[in-house]
């Protein structure tokens, strides 16, 4: 395990001028033919021009907890991230899936700056690569580094994690990852990018560009996704009847398991009865 060396020029408190300014409005991000608009973030993504496959969690409703009925309902957003849900506002893959690139939001920690936060991910990475180590006698070693990357050319601070074959000494990496921090008043937002090495992964991130008006519009004129998939209140009353369905199939579950535990303890009272 290897932490390597903590980058000290790389700036970890990268939304404060924001902040002050009082520009912050929490939203979630919108696809459209293939590209990526946040205003929040002020970012913009057109997975469709780079032969990219783009999706977020509406597609996983029904199979994830965290997915939300209703993206431009921000109260329901918030209260689920203050439940402790990580909301994918974005994700896309090369279509072998070899490379990809997200983003999530959830809540930031109480009382923890940025700063705080980034180590706090660094040293949880170093603790779980050293049991790693310890329980398995591995050639692939795992590494956790303090790092940056560009996004529509802002520098924003984050973590490198990379495994490395080494033998006889050859070094080859065979997993590469980066993920990059930014918070929002009580929000921590991830873009994670995996890839073959810090140069692809950059090359990921130079997709990435600052929208225009224009931009705004054109999404604003598609058809949303109420108007070509099940409506918000369809999908509703769905998410509402599979949450009924399983906690129905958990209270079942619990049920036969204390009546097993009965019958197996009556069966060693009569035992030992005789």
């Amino acid at each position: 395990c290897n932490s390597g060396e903590h980058n000290e020029g790389v700036s970890v408190e990268g939304n404060e001028k924001d902040k002050k300014k009082g520009k912050f409005e929490f939203s979630l991000g919108e696809i459209n033919d293939g590209v990526y608009l946040s205003k929040m973030l002020n970012l913009k993504f057109d997975a469709k021009a780079n032969n990219m496959d783009i999706y977020y969690e509406e597609s996983l409703i029904g199979d994830n907890d965290d997915a939300v009925y209703d993206r431009t309902d921000m109260n329901e957003v918030k209260e689920k991230i203050a439940d402790g849900a990580v909301i994918s506002d974005m994700g896309a893959s090369d279509t072998d899936g070899l490379r990809s690139i997200s983003i999530t939001i959830r809540k930031a920690p109480d009382s923890k700056t940025l700063n705080n936060y980034i180590f706090d991910q660094i040293r949880e990475y170093e603790d779980m690569f050293k049991e790693d180590e310890e329980e398995f006698d591995m050639m692939e070693k795992s590494y956790v580094n303090l790092t940056d990357g560009k996004v529509a050319g802002k520098k924003i601070p984050g973590i490198e994690i990379k495994s490395v074959w080494e033998h006889d000494g050859v070094r080859d990496t065979m997993f590469y990852e980066k993920q990059l921090f930014l918070k929002y008043e009580d929000y921590i937002v991830t873009i994670d990018v995996s890839a073959y090495d810090a140069d692809d992964a950059q090359s990921l991130l130079d997709i990435f560009e600052k929208p225009d008006k224009s931009d705004f519009e054109k999404a604003k004129n598609s058809p949303k996704e109420d108007e070509t998939r099940e409506s918000k209140s369809e999908r509703r009353d769905k998410r509402k009847r599979q949450e009924e369905n399983r906690k129905e199939t958990k209270g079942s579950i619990e049920e036969t398991t204390e009546e097993s535990s009965t019958a197996e303890s009556s069966v060693e009272e009569s035992k030992e009865d005789k």
